[in-house]
Formats: C-alpha cells, structure tokens, sequence
C-alpha cells in the first residue's frame, strides 16, 4: 500500500534501495468497533465509531522488498452516526494519520512530507446498508 508519502518513482540523489524513504506498507492490521451506548428510546439509533489502522513495512517498489515488520503508520478514523430507515446511516467522521518511530522525520529526497491528501481531513457521509449481520428490513 502506498501512504502517498514517498516520490515513485524516486529521484536519483535518494539513493535507490538504499533509500531512507521506505513507506510502502506491506502488511496492515485494522480493525472496527462501533458501540451503541443506548438501548431504548430514539436514542437507540446513534452510535460511535472507530477504525484504527496500522501500517507495517520497508520496501520501495521495483527496487526493494523485505518482510519487515518495520511501524510505519497509526492510521484512524473516530466518528458518531445515527442510524435512519431503509437502512441508511447518517456519519460523521473524522480521519488522521500519525507517522510512528523514523517515519515521523524527514526521509531525505524522496520524502513528500506529512501534509498529502492522506493526512488529516473530515467528512459527512450517507451509508446505505444493504444486508448483513444485524440488518433486518424492519427499521430499528
């Protein structure tokens, strides 16, 4: 996966596989929790979420692949819905990235910097839900 943090393809002054600016993730461990801390009345329907997702890796593609497990990235997402009938859902949420141990310095020549699109942002979204664990067609 690439983070949008290295230039590909590499400027030569980098240094090639010897680069320092190795931030293609090679594996991702993520996960999803949503609770609804309400069980009755109209209440019932919002609910949190949060989406953590972490990056692992030190290849540069076509040049350099390892198996590291080298922390590159803790991504995530944290946010409050409500859900509404047809099984729509209404979101809001928002979204960082937090670059872990030599990722959080400059990487040299390669290096785009901590401020790309894959940064920090938010957003409000409509989710439609078309079955499922949990999903009926009767409205909550």
């Amino acid at each position: 996966m690439d983070l949008n943090r290295c230039a590909f393809p590499q400027p030569a002054s980098a240094g090639g596989a010897n680069s320092l600016c190795t931030a293609y993730a090679r594996y991702l461990l993520s996960s999803y929790l949503e609770l609804h801390p309400f069980g009755r009345t109209l209440a019932r329907r919002f609910f949190f979420f949060f989406e953590p997702k972490f990056s692992f890796g030190n290849n540069i593609p076509q040049l350099k692949y390892t198996a590291s497990m080298e922390p590159i990235a803790f991504d995530h997402l944290i946010g409050v819905g409500i859900s509404l009938p047809k099984n729509l859902e209404l979101r809001v949420t928002r979204h960082s990235v937090n670059y872990l141990g030599r990722y959080n310095g400059y990487l040299g020549p390669a290096d785009l910097g901590k401020t790309g699109p894959y940064g920090l942002y938010s957003t409000i979204d409509m989710r439609w839900n078309f079955g499922g664990y949990g999903y009926s067609d009767a409205a909550p």
